[in-house]
């Protein structure tokens, strides 16, 4: 009866909260989904307006013009980690603010096709200015806390349960000794051995054109790219 308790009560003390961000086809979906199958006890604070803070593909740059549909658009603007935190409701801050990121080549080229199955406007800027402005915005506000973790899609395909243990110990959860796992989220196909290795082997480059690559190459960020630990 006493370990029961202590089990509860451990049980009870390991609810951690924790808000979600990326952006659109980075894989926030899929790392939502695993960290509900393995740590039932997460809670994400993630809301569903999509131009308000707590929403996960929520534009906290400066730059309001590389916003690219108008539900997402918003004034919001933070110099620094602690401004961002003290804008969120009280009830909204979370343990852990975990950031999802796809590398800029694979990112593009999902993006691209998403936008236009979402009939979005052709934007008068680059994608990939999108990405360094949502992603440097993340990358200097970690510079400012201890409550920011970064997550790759590519590390979430290769190697599940290490990276959700990293998520685990960064807020004190017990380690995972097996992996629960799915192969379909919200908003996107089911995800086969097939595409898993297509991805992997970085077949997506074919279907971005030349000019294209040139672009997403000279655009990049390289501090960025470099401290998301992409090559």
């Amino acid at each position: 009866m006493f370990n029961l308790r202590n089990r509860f009560f451990a049980n009870r003390e390991s609810t951690k909260k924790i808000l979600l961000y990326g952006l659109q086809r980075s894989g926030t979906n899929y790392l939502e989904t695993l960290i509900n199958l393995n740590y039932p006890n997460c809670i994400f604070l993630n809301g569903e307006i999509r131009n308000e803070i707590t929403h996960k593909h929520f534009r906290l740059y400066d730059n309001k013009k590389n916003i690219p549909e108008p539900q997402f658009n918003n004034t919001e603007s933070f110099s620094h980690f602690t401004d961002f935190e003290n804008a969120l409701p009280q009830n909204k801050i979370p343990d852990l603010y975990i950031i999802v990121s796809k590398d800029a080549y694979n990112w593009f080229n999902s993006y691209v096709n998403w936008s236009k199955k979402n009939n979005w406007k052709t934007p008068d800027y680059h994608y990939i200015e999108e990405y360094n402005l949502f992603y440097g915005r993340w990358m200097n506000f970690s510079k400012e806390t201890q409550k920011i973790i970064f997550i790759r899609y590519s590390d979430l395909l290769t190697e599940p349960l290490e990276v959700l243990n990293r998520i685990g110990v960064s807020i004190n959860l017990s380690p995972l000794q097996k992996l629960k796992t799915t192969k379909k989220v919200y908003a996107s196909k089911r995800f086969t051995g097939n595409k898993k290795e297509e991805f992997l082997n970085k077949d997506y480059l074919k279907k971005i054109s030349p000019d294209d690559l040139k672009s997403i190459g000279s655009k990049l960020d390289p501090e960025l790219i470099k401290y998301l630990g992409y090559s």
